[in-house]
């Protein structure tokens, strides 16, 4: 049996290296931990316009292929030719399971009406859901086996509008390497990046858009400058992000992408993280508030309500359901009071790998 972890999109889409999605992206991390855990074999597939020939590598047991993208207009608007004669071919050879990471897109929809025989898992990551959600759910639910979900809210909403059966869904987050993030001594993470010592640090992680409401997250530091020694660190942007010359002008500590191994030193430098989404029915928890959290830092965010119902007053642990109003007074709160954090274990309960990876295969075993 193959498992094939697809991603919809190339690294051009979204504004990263080949590299960094290649040997990163989300299709890989949950592959990689796949290999570690079962006998499956693992392929992780992902296709991009600066690649002419089939790239592949090994990493331990688990394959990393890239392919040619044919058509490129948009994140979700794209196609690649070869990595469907790929799977065609593969699934002739061996059986196949797919998992296709991202819904609402051409590849996805491709995907599942060409291979309407083989098993397929489609897990969105986060994206409100549109006409083209809702379509491709309702043509391609006899096509899908699976649908994961990062909220319950979209999932009562898809399966409402669609007539998708409810009971071939999940809600489902990706996981987060509870080894790789961890607690570490501030003092030399900051070191670490001619960070100041003294200064109560808001991180911000993400593009520089006002998707996690950055302008938002820049104009509560700033009030909140006026009265005490704090400051914002904005990491995971680009020159080309539409908020790049606001966040260069709020802030003298900017950073651009990030590589994975080295996340943990920036969540070890800074107090809270904080971000704030303008309609969160749609977004769980990010992978920024999972990982800060593994970390044990403050995390304040309107998504964090999704897990509510499985952690029972979040606030003891230093995770706070923030809204537009409150960031600004529970920053505050967190300046002057200083709480003992226990973030680390809601990301022990609910985002290990290991919880994902037993769930995932479950659901693989279902369907196969």
């Amino acid at each position: 049996m193959i498992i094939a972890q697809i991603l919809h999109h190339s690294a051009y889409a979204v504004g990263a290296t080949f590299e960094q999605v290649f040997l990163d992206g989300w299709h890989v991390r949950l592959g990689r931990e796949l290999g570690k855990r079962t006998s499956w074999s693992i392929q992780c597939l992902m296709h991009d316009p600066c690649i002419q020939h089939i790239f592949s590598l090994k990493l331990n047991s688990v394959k990393l292929l890239a392919f040619h993208t044919d058509l490129s207009l948009r994140a979700g608007i794209e196609y690649s030719r070869e990595l469907i004669h790929y799977l065609q071919y593969i699934s002739q050879k061996q059986d196949l399971l797919m998992h296709i990471h991202g819904d609402s897109n051409l590849m996805a929809g491709l995907l599942a009406a060409k291979f309407s025989h083989t098993p397929i898992v489609l897990q969105e990551h986060g994206y409100p859901p549109n006409f083209l959600t809702l379509k491709a759910a309702r043509l391609l639910r006899n096509n899908i086996r699976f649908y994961l979900f990062l909220t319950n809210e979209k999932r009562e909403y898809i399966t409402e509008q669609s007539k998708f059966d409810k009971r071939k869904t999940a809600v489902q987050t990706m996981g987060i390497d509870l080894n790789l993030f961890k607690p570490l001594s501030q003092e030399k993470c900051r070191e670490a990046f001619n960070l100041p010592i003294d200064k109560f640090l808001v991180l911000y992680i993400g593009r520089f858009d006002s998707l996690k409401g950055l302008p938002i997250i820049i104009d509560i530091v700033r009030k909140l400058q006026k009265r005490y020694n704090i400051g914002l660190v904005a990491v995971g942007g680009s020159s080309n992000d539409p908020l790049y010359p606001l966040v260069r002008r709020a802030t003298p500590y900017v950073f651009g992408r990030i590589a994975n191994k080295i996340m943990p030193l920036i969540y070890g430098a800074g107090d809270a993280l904080a971000y704030f989404f303008k309609d969160a029915r749609w977004s769980g928890p990010t992978v920024a508030a999972m990982e800060a959290m593994a970390c044990n830092r403050y995390v304040i965010s309107n998504t964090l309500f999704h897990v509510q119902n499985q952690i029972k007053n979040m606030d003891d642990y230093g995770c706070f359901t923030g809204t537009k109003e409150s960031i600004q007074s529970i920053l505050e709160h967190l300046y002057v009071a200083r709480p003992k954090c226990r973030s680390r274990l809601i990301a022990e309960k609910l985002f290990g790998w290991d919880v994902v990876i037993e769930n995932m295969k479950n659901i693989y075993k279902l369907i196969i």
